[in-house]
């Protein structure tokens, strides 16, 4: 135990760590990641590709859906799809979105079924995971 905390570095003052850290962070070293005996640096260039592209799908998604409805929104004041829209931006704001994700993760993957609930496909695959 006390090599394990000698080799990790955790036998020294908190601010000692942390800028030490700090200091090989800034250098491009984030560290070496225990689980996987790989730097972490590497781990997160391999899943970095795949988070952009969710990201970027995401965004562009939203877009999709709150510029046409904001402003139909805007040119029907005080409608029931003004109020609907107003009342849905209200609670996309105040609703965590971990929560919304994975409500929609069960309504469109294991409800209605529109996709596989794991995993990951590439785009330039078949992302609604239906064979051939």
């Amino acid at each position: 135990m006390a090599a394990l905390r000698q080799q990790l570095g955790l036998n020294q003052s908190l601010p000692v760590q942390f800028g030490l850290w700090f200091w090989q962070a800034i250098h491009g070293n984030l560290g070496q990641s225990i689980q996987f005996q790989q730097p972490v640096s590497e781990l997160i260039g391999q899943r970095l590709p795949v988070t952009a592209e969710l990201g970027f799908c995401s965004l562009l998604l939203s877009l999709l859906i709150a510029f046409p409805l904001g402003i139909y929104a805007a040119t029907h004041r005080n409608s029931w799809i003004d109020w609907l829209v107003n009342i849905l931006a209200l609670l996309g704001t105040a609703i965590p979105s971990f929560v919304i994700g994975l409500l929609l993760l069960f309504l469109l993957a294991v409800s209605l079924r529109f996709f596989p609930p794991g995993g990951y496909v590439p785009f330039n695959q078949d992302p609604c995971g239906k064979s051939a």
